[in-house]
């Protein structure tokens, strides 16, 4: 998309490819962690499908950015609707192309079709939300923060959990649950915690500023325009 498109053909454009490797990156270390240390048998497969769906979000955001610049849709639910349609279209080309030893691209798709969803729905509510409470000046650190804090609050539980003494075999049974139940948790939070990358990207350059604006209605990120006061007016003596 980067190379094809005329509007791409910009030094400023090719930062999209940033939050991009370093989210590639991440899930790298993390799953490889993970599958070494923290989870084992049906647990890799857990760990790796979500690192999987991820990419997929991660690489579906950056293609509907390289294009955002073409939309104008000034109906929210319309845009709410074209661009989940789109990252979902993304997402099943890369499904398509994978296999894995336990579900196949059918199901992943679907599962990649309620992650995508519930990110959607809860992304749109926390951003009208925070849009009332705040000012542009201070819904710049809340929305962000909120999408950094979320995402990555289920990881610190993990680390909590493995931190954790087990001192009886029940114990260790319902650890074993509890972490089940947090990665699973993952797959709901970290779609805010790649978005965050994304974000960053749009707070730094404003191309993609008002890219992320076009798809997701996100507004508030232009910074405020300092006005200086001028010289007051002398009043005029005879």
């Amino acid at each position: 998309m980067l190379l094809l498109r005329k509007a791409n053909r910009l030094k400023a454009a090719w930062t999209l490819l940033i939050p991009l490797v370093v989210i590639y990156l991440a899930l790298a270390v993390a799953e490889r962690q993970l599958n070494a240390y923290l989870v084992f048998n049906y647990h890799q497969y857990l760990c790796s499908a979500l690192a999987d769906l991820l990419r997929y979000f991660a690489l579906s955001l950056a293609i509907l950015l390289a294009i955002a610049d073409c939309l104008d849709i000034p109906w929210r639910l319309l845009r709410f609707v074209l661009i989940s349609l789109f990252l979902l279209l993304c997402a099943d080309v890369q499904v398509g192309t994978n296999e894995w030893p336990f579900l196949d691209s059918g199901k992943m798709a679907i599962i990649f079709a309620v992650i995508l969803f519930l990110f959607m729905v809860g992304h749109s509510l926390v951003h009208a939300v925070l849009r009332r409470c705040f000012k542009p000046a201070a819904f710049r650190w809340w929305y962000p923060g909120f999408c950094f804090v979320f995402g990555l609050f289920p990881l610190l539980v993990l680390g909590a959990i493995e931190f954790y003494p087990r001192h009886s075999i029940q114990l260790q049974s319902a650890i074993e649950h509890y972490r089940i139940a947090v990665v699973l948790t993952c797959a709901i939070t970290l779609p805010y915690l790649v978005f965050y990358a994304f974000i960053l990207l749009a707070l730094r350059s404003p191309l993609y500023r008002e890219r992320l604006a076009n798809a997701f209605g996100v507004t508030n990120f232009a910074p405020e325009p300092v006005v200086h006061a001028g010289p007051l007016a002398e009043p005029v003596t005879k």
